[in-house]
């Protein structure tokens, strides 16, 4: 290998504060791959991306999905290395993750994996996953196997996508768009697109696209982690230079079917259309404008700033606010291709909103119209401070993404080369033209109510008569999505309607620095040079400044470059009594908040700080709030958020009028509501909560407190807590000393009233988890009322023991990574169990244990119950096989890393990982200070005071894992995570999608009978197959009998074994057959079959789980924090 082989595109980058510490190369590899290089000395993960310049717009005619289906099938092993969970297994050996997606143009691969000195085959790490990853764009197999299966689960994922809002209005975008323009054609792909044809001619037509589009010249490659630039350049170069150059043949004669220039035509042909989806879930109202070519970022900015501000005043504050007519408003620009953009309106309605629809859409033009009759004077002061804000945000941005996030979207765009390469890394073009004709031009042609189109996601006809001309006619039903729709004209709005005159941002007073500060900072960011002299010990773990019965003060130094500060800070009641209408009467007051405070504090916003409230988080009845922002002007922003809250708990409640409660409970009827229908696995984690933690209001009791709750009782609880003796906790992390946390303590005293002296003592309750009984395994079944959602999903737990005991943590963690290691590529790859398959560890307050998720749109839920019975067989098997040898090289490769694994997708930690009820617009908890200081609330919260780990994990026994023997870890799994064991512990989650399959399978049943009757000639009405199919309980192959009987020649159709195979699969292994002989000689006929010893306890409420469970005895909390008192 020779380094020079690749050349050097010298680039100055812009970048933003927080990343001078970084350094970027941009290098063209000899082979043509264009490669970004990053080095980040305190990063502890490295990740690696490419980006590929074709996606589902470059899909045959006639086999949509294939794009997406090449995605998924360059995974499945390369001529070098043929097996195809190679990389996987990589992957989760090293503790990483991995990811890829198809868009119109792109498709995107990318992992992360932490750095150690793990091998693999006697190569590092890292090293080695590069070796595999880069072989898929060299020599991939497309192995006839792994295509069925792969099928079946790009078959799941569409299953998941009928059930998502978002992807429900893109497919309804889909529908309105031009017919020559392959953004209209279905881009997923699912059994029927991609098996409706011979399987060789699919793999014909998937190499010959491989092999027309995936050359170096048509990649971005982008590596990052904490090694140099020239060990980055090295790896790009040994790992990806041989990826062939060029295709071998023009793509004309290359592929069966060419790719017609679809740049050329508009996405949208026709306007002033209204879709109209049917859909019982939803209730949301897409608006459509097309964005004129050449319109830059900077404008598209400016007017979804515009539309979204909620200041006093504004338009959204008008139509949120005061008149109640939306819950929500989102305003983002939508890219099809490079150069073809809409700007699309989400508009949540509310109930009053679905009776004004023509006036919600009168109202936003007419906005627009009061922004062009401004004068230019005003225009230019309007655009200058847009400028000014942009530029604050784009060098004051902080690190919210994980390094395979990062990599795939600096990589994203490289690929569109939209920006100059100079300002990639800030992400925007920061060369602001303020001209005020030019805004003027643009915004008329933007906001051309005849070129409008509209997207109506309702259950409600009524609603989209207020927006259309009479139409008649059925609905037609979508094929792919299987809702019904149909297209209507547009009806322009009356103009009669009277608004108010709407305010517009001149000046924020919440950013310090000018344009030409900030112009400056953002020029001599290309130049300065951050002098990173390796890692720097510092202790952030958080230290008790001041504590009493009534408040603890606590404080997590850090050193960061971005200057930003998180304060987080809880204050529960003692005269607030724990009963459901206090507790609603919190989480309406919470919503109240909110809305006073998106108007008061949108301009703080814009300069980066950002707010959140959580109502009864972790304890009820509790108010906990979350600030946080740039270090200045921090406590200016902080006395302004508390000086709000307090505002209303002293007056605003007094004056609260009955239409404002009652939209408050309104809108939190609508999340409870939500809740019942969220996605399985939000409802199955809610539910793992209500079952293994105590004192939390069951749903059912909060929703009757909803309907009884009145003002007076708000009142009364306002009352209360202005009174009441509080307890107080606070926790503030950053660069900051003693002096600005006690400043910012005193500002949070004027809510919490901590510093004033009290003598008498008051008992606050502690939170508690709940311990499942000995031996009991506990199975709830949920119905999932989504009637659109065919999927079983099982969320099953098993309990370990308590958190505080190091030795069981150490164990959860270390079972949990062998665990990681196999049950994906068992229930998902190899056995097609389902499309979404997640483990880890479960951190309860009190309790721990490990958990597995599974979501199967293929199979029921007691189907994947014993799926995952016999994974759990399968692993102690061979756990009963390893030698010594074997236990101490995983145990080896895991503390190498296991300090620095990335999350995990299935939350280890609910409480941590609970999103805030009410937020500002920009509160993200992704950020990676936030989300280390969020662990150490969580554990101050929950009196877990184990800060010894700062990196969102829990402390384990190294002396335990390094010198522990096979006896040690299969007497722990045989006692507590055995299927044999009598004494463990577990709660399984059943989500059943019963009357979804149903249908569904009603829906098949019919179509099948029609294609069979229709290969014969034979007609019957639709109301007789209706009936056929309902007689025999959609049983095709008894329908079939049945007409056989009189006299149809047609024939039985081919039978799914798909499950048969799958029970089997495992079992038929000879290499296992030998494992499970040796454990039955060793240990047994215990081991002969995979039944469980103690059966599963079918229960209907979580009472019932409780009555037979206990209580986690109280922990003395103040012997526990005296040790972290400075």
């Amino acid at each position: 290998m020779e380094y020079f082989s690749a050349s050097t595109v010298n680039t100055q980058f812009k970048r933003p504060q927080a990343n001078l510490s970084k350094s970027y190369k941009h290098i063209l590899l000899n082979n043509g791959l264009s490669t970004l290089l990053i080095s980040d000395p305190q990063e502890k993960i490295s990740a690696c991306s490419i980006c590929v310049k074709c996606g589902t717009y470059n899909d045959p005619p006639d086999i949509p999905g294939l794009a997406h289906f090449c995605e998924h099938m360059v995974f499945m092993g390369s001529s070098e290395f043929p097996h195809p969970n190679e990389f996987f297994n990589c992957i989760n050996t090293l503790g990483g993750e991995c990811n890829a997606f198809t868009s119109g143009e792109k498709t995107c691969f990318y992992y992360e994996i932490p750095v150690n000195k793990s091998e693999i085959n006697e190569e590092l790490g890292f090293s080695y996953s590069l070796s595999v990853f880069s072989s898929f764009f060299k020599s991939p197999l497309f192995n006839k196997t792994s295509m069925s299966m792969e099928v079946d689960l790009i078959n799941q994922e569409h299953e998941l996508n009928i059930s998502n809002e978002d992807k429900v209005l893109l497919h309804g975008m889909r529908l309105l768009a031009n017919n020559n323009h392959p953004f209209h054609r279905f881009g997923t792909g699912n059994k029927k697109t991609l098996m409706s044809t011979k399987r060789s001619k699919v793999r014909e037509e998937i190499i010959k696209f491989y092999q027309t589009y995936y050359f170096a010249e048509n990649m971005i490659l982008v590596l990052k982690g904490p090694q140099s630039i020239n060990q980055l350049q090295k790896l790009a170069i040994a790992n990806f230079r041989a990826i062939k150059k060029t295709p071998d043949e023009p793509e004309q004669s290359r592929i069966s079917h060419p790719v017609t220039n679809y740049k050329i035509h508009e996405v949208f042909s026709n306007w002033n259309q209204v879709l109209y989806i049917q859909h019982s879930k939803w209730t949301k109202v897409r608006l459509l404008l097309p964005i004129p070519s050449s319109t830059s970022k900077f404008l598209e900015n400016v007017w979804c700033n515009l539309l979204g501000d909620e200041s006093c005043g504004t338009i959204c504050e008008y139509l949120k606010h005061e008149k109640g007519f939306l819950n929500s408003i989102y305003v983002f620009s939508h890219k099809f291709t490079a150069k073809q953009k809409a700007l699309a309106i989400d508009l949540g309605l509310t109930k009053s909103g679905e009776t004004n629809l023509s006036t919600v859409v009168s109202a936003i033009f007419n906005f627009i119209a009061q922004i062009l009759s401004q004068s230019d004077e005003t225009l230019h002061q309007l655009l200058s401070e847009y400028s000014r804000v942009f530029k604050f945000n784009a060098y004051f941005q902080t690190n919210q993404d994980s390094p395979m996030i990062e990599v795939s979207n600096l990589a994203l765009l490289l690929q569109d080369r939209e920006l100059p390469l100079e300002d990639i890394i800030l992400g925007s073009s920061l060369t602001i033209k303020k001209d005020v004709g030019k805004f003027r031009k643009r915004t008329i042609e933007l906001f051309n109510i005849d070129k409008l189109n509209i997207i109506i996601l309702s259950d409600k006809p009524q609603l989209v008569e207020q927006v259309t001309l009479p139409a008649t006619g059925k609905l037609e039903k979508d094929p792919f999505y299987n809702f019904g729709y149909k297209t209507y004209i547009f009806k322009p709005p009356r103009r009669g309607d009277i608004f108010p005159e709407f305010s517009l941002i001149l000046e924020n007073r919440f950013i310090p620095f000018t344009c030409e500060q900030l112009d400056r900072a953002i020029a001599n960011s290309k130049l300065k040079k951050f002098q990173f002299m390796g890692e720097i010990p510092q202790d952030q773990t958080p230290k008790l400044l001041d504590y009493s019965n009534y408040h603890e003060i606590w404080i997590s130094e850090s050193r960061n470059l971005t200057n930003i500060v998180f304060t987080s800070f809880q204050i529960r009641f003692s005269q607030v009594k724990f009963t459901p209408v206090n507790c609603i009467g919190v989480e309406i007051m919470a919503i109240l908040f909110e809305t006073f405070l998106l108007q008061k504090l949108y301009l703080a916003e814009l300069a980066n700080y950002s707010w959140a409230i959580y109502p009864n988080y972790n304890i009820a009845p509790s108010f906990t709030f979350a600030a946080c922002g740039p270090k200045h002007g921090f406590k200016y922003f902080l006395h302004e958020f508390v000086k709000m809250i307090n505002g209303f708990l002293n007056n605003g409640v007094n004056n609260l009028g009955y239409k404002r409660f009652t939209r408050a409970k309104l809108e939190l009827r609508d999340e409870y509501e939500k809740l019942l229908s969220r996605d399985a696995m939000k409802q199955a984690l809610a539910i793992s909560i209500l079952a293994l933690e105590s004192g939390i209001c069951p749903l059912n009791e909060r929703m009757e407190a909803l309907e009884i709750i009145s003002i007076e009782d708000l009142q009364r609880i306002c009352k209360i807590i202005k009174k009441d003796q509080s307890q107080v906790q606070v926790l503030i992390s950053g660069n900051i000393d003693r002096k600005f946390i006690m400043d910012v303590s005193t500002i949070i005293n004027t809510l919490s009233h901590h510093q004033q002296t009290i003598l008498d003592g008051v008992n606050f309750p502690q939170p508690k988890s709940v311990r499942l009984k000995v031996g009991a395994n506990y199975a709830y079944v949920h119905n999932n009322p989504d009637e659109k959602v065919r999927a079983d999903d099982v969320y099953h737990y098993i309990q370990l023991g308590r958190r505080d005991d190091s030795s069981v943590r150490t164990m959860a963690a270390f079972l949990s990574y062998l665990l990681s290691q196999t049950v994906t590529y068992e229930l998902r790859t190899k056995k097609q169990v389902g499309y979404m398959v997640l483990s880890g560890v479960r951190y309860n307050k009190e309790t721990l244990g490990i958990h597995i998720y599974v979501s199967s749109s293929k199979f029921t839920y007691s189907e994947v119950m014993s799926e995952i019975e016999q994974l759990l067989f399968d692993w102690e098997i061979r756990l009963l096989n390893y030698t010594q040898d074997d236990l101490d090289k995983q145990i080896n490769t895991f503390l190498e890393g296991c300090d620095r694994f990335p999350e995990e997708q299935l939350p280890s930690n609910i409480l941590y990982g609970v999103p805030p009820s009410q937020s500002s617009g920009n509160f993200s908890t992704d950020d990676k200070g936030f989300k280390r200081h969020q662990c150490y609330w969580e554990k101050i919260l929950t009196g877990n005071f184990d800060f010894s780990v700062g990196n969102m994990k829990e402390e384990l026994d190294i002396d335990l894992l390094e010198g522990m023997k096979t006896e040690s870890l299969l007497t722990f799994f045989g006692t507590y995570i055995s299927i044999k064991s009598k004494v463990r512990s577990t709660l399984s989650i059943f989500i059943s999608s019963r009357k979804a399959r149903e249908l569904q399978e009603y829906r098949e049943a019919k179509e099948t009978l029609q294609e069979l009757l229709s290969a014969k000639q034979y007609n019957l009405s639709p109301i007789q197959i209706k009936m056929l199919v309902r007689e025999h309980n959609r049983d095709i192959s008894q329908i079939v009998k049945h007409l056989q009987a009189r006299g149809y020649d047609i024939k039985q159709p081919k039978t799914n074994l798909s499950l048969l195979k799958l029970n089997n699969s495992s079992n038929n292994e000879k290499e296992f057959s030998k494992l499970q002989q040796k454990c039955i000689e060793k240990f047994g006929k215990l081991y002969k079959d995979k039944s469980r010893v103690v059966p599963l306890i079918e229960v209907s409420k979580i009472l019932e789980i409780h009555a037979g469970s206990s209580i986690c005895p109280t922990k003395d909390r103040y012997s526990s924090i005296k040790k972290h008192a400075e």
